[in-house]
Parts: C-alpha cells; structure tokens; sequence
C-alpha cells in the first residue's frame, strides 16, 4: 500500500512539472503531492512561482500553502528559511495551524537552533 501511494505521488509530482496551479486550494493539493513525493525543492520551486507570478495574494496565499512551504524547507534542513516563510504567514494575516507550528520547531530544532524554536510559544 505505501509503495503504491509513493508511485503515485511521485507519477503526480512529475505530472505537475511546469504546472502553474489555479487557486491557493489546488497551490497547496500540489505541494502536498510532492511533498508526500519527497519532491521538496520541486514544491519550493513551485511556491516561489506561484508567489512571483500571482496577480493578487489570493492566489498562493493560505493556511495550508504556507505549511507546506515550512514542511519543505523543514526537510531540507533550512531552519532559516522555514521561519522566514512562518514569519511571512502571519505578516500576511494567516493564522498558523499546528502544523506550522510543528514543522517551523522541527526545522530549527533539528538545526539545533532551539533557542529560536521555543521563541515561537
């Protein structure tokens, strides 16, 4: 079963290559993909394209996008970069989930910069 999901969100994150997504809903559904693919610079590539190419925030900008970014840039062992893009969440206004939450602490957790982390509560 799990062999069977990787196939797939692989197969997925190669089928959203050049994919620019039409809503913040169908933005987050694609990082999710390839995040679950494993694909995390590929779903950071297409966050930063969907932020550079939007005409209006409404666009890239939600809850979930902005998690997925965090989780990305979590398992690539950017802690920098994942509080950034919490840090930019809640500049726009969207609250952070637990998720967020989670994501951005593991991030610099594991960059063992915790002083920073416990910042966050």
């Amino acid at each position: 079963m799990l062999c069977a999901l990787a196939a797939f969100c692989t197969a997925a994150s190669a089928a959203l290559s050049g994919v620019r997504p039409a809503d913040s809903a169908s933005l987050a559904a694609a990082l999710r993909v390839q995040n679950k693919a494993g694909q995390w610079q590929a779903a950071l590539e297409l966050f930063r394209a969907a932020k550079d190419g939007a005409a209006d925030r409404s666009s890239y900008a939600s809850r979930s996008s902005y998690t997925e970014a965090i989780v990305a840039h979590g398992r690539l062992k950017q802690s920098d970069k994942a509080l950034n893009v919490f840090r930019e969440m809640q500049d726009l206004g969207l609250a952070p989930s637990l998720v967020a939450y989670t994501a951005t602490i593991a991030a610099c957790g594991s960059q063992s910069h915790w002083p920073i982390a416990l910042s966050l509560f």
